[in-house]
């Protein structure tokens, strides 16, 4: 009984619409707009609280992710289990991933990225390819580092798309 008034909670607090559309979460958001709310006697966010309703469990080290791209959406047909490799892929293919002016990284103090930095160790292919061997799992980002003669944070920016965004720095 306590779980269906928790569920049925849950779902009242949601801008439920047609099931192509986002159903927005009405209350509380994170900064970076993903829904919070209390479930289970847990605080989590509510696009996971929608996956459990809706699926069951969340293995552990899964991430509950948007084909929507909305951070406040809620709609069970939006969402998919994939790792971060998963996501950041899904990012990549949608081109979400920061790149040109919108990187932070390039907008201080005129910094240069990929191979236009003078400082850079590697080229655009070579940085294709880190993430394309990532991506197909099983590599350490710490051995590609040693592969490709550059240390494990530059790996890891280059992955999450930070540094040499789409293999050609702009």
């Amino acid at each position: 009984m306590k779980a269906r008034n928790s569920i049925e909670k849950f779902w009242s607090n949601v801008d439920v619409k047609g099931p192509d559309d986002c159903w927005e979460w009405k209350l509380s958001k994170f900064r970076r707009g993903y829904g919070q709310s209390r479930f289970n006697g847990r605080n989590m966010q509510t696009h996971r609280i929608a996956w459990i309703v809706e699926n069951g469990d969340i293995p552990q080290g899964i991430l509950v992710c948007h084909k929507c791209d909305n951070p406040g959406c809620v709609n069970p047909s939006h969402l998919f289990l994939g790792t971060h490799v998963d996501n950041m892929a899904d990012m990549v293919s949608k081109g979400r991933q920061c790149k040109g002016d919108f990187n932070a990284a390039r907008r201080i103090k005129g910094m240069r990225a990929g191979v236009k930095n003078g400082r850079a160790k590697i080229t655009d292919n070579e940085a294709a390819q880190i993430r394309q061997l990532y991506a197909c799992g099983g590599v350490k980002q710490k051995d590609l580092g040693k592969r490709f003669g550059i240390n494990q944070r530059m790996i890891s920016a280059i992955v999450l798309g930070k540094n040499w965004v789409g293999g050609n720095a702009s």
